[in-house]
């Protein structure tokens, strides 16, 4: 089997929602201060960007013995030995999740015919497909590069931390170096456990469905599960948190901490309410909250990046 060189840490199929009938669409480059019309098969993606290094047999029993210490299964840790194991576990979740994505849009399109601004009793995720999405929305969140980076960032932070302990108490300098390899290795290593923790989590949360019928797209980035807390608090457990993931220029899937929303929202009957209408202010909360959790692009599917440029300015200024 031919190994995939060009891996994208979000799925192709997920960016053509976005693309015209060339798989083009439009890109703005944050950190370049530049925008440009990209093939989706260009961006969002890094040569073996999944692969585990190579190495020697010293060091897999080495790390062998650090995951069992840490509860991981044996067949689990053979299974990081495997060639390419997460480019191709990834490829088999989007071959399931492509066909029923686009048949997700094309029930809330069907559903959209009715002139309601909220739709009850027609649920769009059946719990099969919840639980699909649920693994697939979590990997999402963790298999990007801004995730890799920001892991990297707290391991060099952890060995920052414990050189300056060992240095106040000894008054030696403590030397610790680690590696690439060690980064990469704790990357791809935590994405499977990561993403079935917050899986079980996301399912177990309230789904609603929002329309767009605004001039205003919704935009996407190369971190695209964005997290809001409606009470300032923006952990995955905490009271008010809503996961964001943008299914379509139309549509938006928001996952909602339960408790909150059935306490702000009890008179709408909100157990029963699958797909509400949004207005223009939350869809450039949601389009705000796209351009600062990614990593360096955002992509939309309009030749405007008026909301982009303007909204920069302004971080920029308060910073």
């Amino acid at each position: 089997m031919n190994k995939v060189k060009n891996q994208h840490y979000v799925p192709q199929f997920y960016l053509k929602q976005w693309a015209n009938n060339k798989k083009q669409l439009f890109v703005y480059d944050k950190k370049q201060n530049k925008n440009f019309t990209s093939n989706v098969k260009s961006i969002a993606s890094s040569k073996f960007f999944y692969d585990f290094p190579i190495i020697d047999e010293i060091a897999k029993n080495e790390i062998r013995i650090h995951l069992k210490r840490n509860g991981y299964e044996d067949t689990y840790i053979d299974s990081l030995f495997q060639e390419q194991v997460l480019e191709n576990g990834f490829s088999q979740l989007e071959s399931i999740v492509s066909p029923l994505l686009n048949q997700i849009i094309k029930k809330i399109d069907d559903v959209s015919l009715l002139s309601e601004n909220r739709i009850k009793n027609y649920p769009i995720f059946t719990k099969d497909n919840k639980k699909i999405f649920s693994d697939y929305i979590a990997s999402q969140l963790v298999r990007t590069n801004k995730h890799k980076l920001f892991q990297k960032d707290m391991t060099i932070q952890l060995f920052d931390g414990m050189k300056k302990v060992y240095k106040n108490n000894t008054n030696d300098n403590l030397i610790v170096e680690v590696d690439n390899n060690f980064h990469k290795w704790q990357y791809v290593g935590n994405i499977l456990p990561l993403t079935f923790e917050f899986s079980k989590l996301f399912e177990s949360y309230k789904w609603i469905i929002y329309r767009n019928f605004t001039n205003m797209p919704y935009y996407i980035s190369d971190s695209p599960v964005t997290q809001y807390g409606q009470l300032g608090k923006f952990g995955l457990k905490e009271k008010g948190v809503e996961i964001r993931f943008p299914l379509s220029p139309k549509y938006e899937l928001i996952i909602h901490e339960p408790t909150f929303i059935d306490e702000q929202c009890s008179l709408l009957d909100i157990d029963n309410i699958h797909i509400l209408d949004n207005q223009i202010d939350n869809i450039q909360q949601s389009n705000d909250l796209q351009i600062q959790n990614s990593e360096c692009q955002i992509y939309t599917n309009l030749d405007d990046y008026t909301f982009i440029e303007n909204r920069l300015k302004q971080i920029k200024e308060q910073n």
